[in-house]
């Protein structure tokens, strides 16, 4: 715990000194660094950059409560009597494999944040994946239908859950960058188990084989998970 505190507070330190230097910049750049931070943390930037926001689907209004906790949920409706509801996506972690750290001096290659859903009575975990690396589709290539995520807890129990269906890379269009959105099915006993204890690691299944990731922000779906069972 003390070691993931201390990479958690590195991770945390280097991003304030980035966001810093975001004046400095020129105008685009900036732009860019504006949108890159401002998905990392959740947080609306288009006031500030030349970019407009995307617009709501038109078919469907969309209603921002915030809880208690912070978390925001981002979507509650009925649709045909079926009710969806949805959180905010919240960082989890970053991740550049050791022999690319030279090339990503001041960037991480993958970024990755989360966040709970709930469609009836069905819940899922949404993992929203960002590549910085037009390449991603070749190197990484897609996660499949039934591919197996796998939660290691600090109390050593795993969880293991199979994506929804299949994930491709779309590119970002302000900045190229690959992403990925992915759904995976959960129990609730599952979901109990990570509303109690924080997370250690987490393996992700690709089309290219398992890769393993450290966790930084341990407690995250344990703010997703108590934001969406507040309502």
């Amino acid at each position: 715990m003390i070691e993931t505190a201390q990479n958690n507070y590195r991770a945390s330190a280097d991003n304030i000194a980035k966001i810093q230097k975001i004046p400095s910049l020129p105008t685009k750049e900036q732009n860019e660094k504006l949108h890159l931070f401002g998905d990392l943390y959740g947080i609306s930037v288009s006031s500030l950059t030349n970019t407009p926001p995307t617009p709501p689907a038109k078919e469907i209004e969309v209603n921002k409560l915030v809880a208690n906790n912070g978390c925001q949920i981002i979507r509650d409706e009925k649709i045909k009597k079926i009710r969806y509801i949805e959180t905010n996506s919240k960082f989890l972690f970053n991740y550049t494999p050791d022999k690319l750290k030279r090339y990503f001096k001041e960037k991480e290659l993958m970024q990755v944040s989360a966040g709970i859903s709930k469609v009836a009575k069905q819940f899922y975990l949404n993992f929203t994946i960002k590549i910085i690396s037009k390449d991603a589709s070749k190197n990484y290539g897609i996660i499949q239908k039934d591919n197996m995520l796998k939660i290691n807890l600090i109390s050593g129990r795993n969880i293991v859950l199979n994506a929804f269906e299949n994930s491709v890379s779309e590119l970002e269009s302000y900045t190229g960058h690959a992403m990925y959105h992915v759904k995976y099915p959960i129990s609730e006993d599952d979901l109990n188990s990570l509303s109690k204890t924080p997370l250690d690691s987490i393996g992700l299944m690709w089309s290219s084989g398992f890769e393993l990731y450290e966790i930084y922000e341990v407690d995250a779906l344990m703010t997703q998970i108590s934001c969406i069972k507040s309502l």
